[in-house]
């Protein structure tokens, strides 16, 4: 079983003969670049919201700290 993102996706590349997606290096770090940035934002959201639905009062400086991100 394969996890996370980058992972599969090179996966995927490498069952396509390799260096399929990606033909110049400097594109595929581009794109890793953008897909690790995506992945930070995605867990901060992911913080917020867990703060919020925490059963409990939200706390407002851990929210904004996240959105902040």
């Amino acid at each position: 079983m394969l996890h996370d993102s980058p992972v599969i996706l090179d996966y995927l590349d490498h069952r396509a003969g390799g260096a399929r997606s990606f033909v110049e290096p400097n594109a595929r770090y581009a794109a890793l670049t953008l897909q690790s940035l995506c992945d930070g934002v995605l867990d901060a959201c992911l913080l917020q919201v867990y703060e919020a639905a925490g059963g409990r009062e939200a706390r407002e400086e851990v929210v904004d700290y996240q959105a902040e991100k």
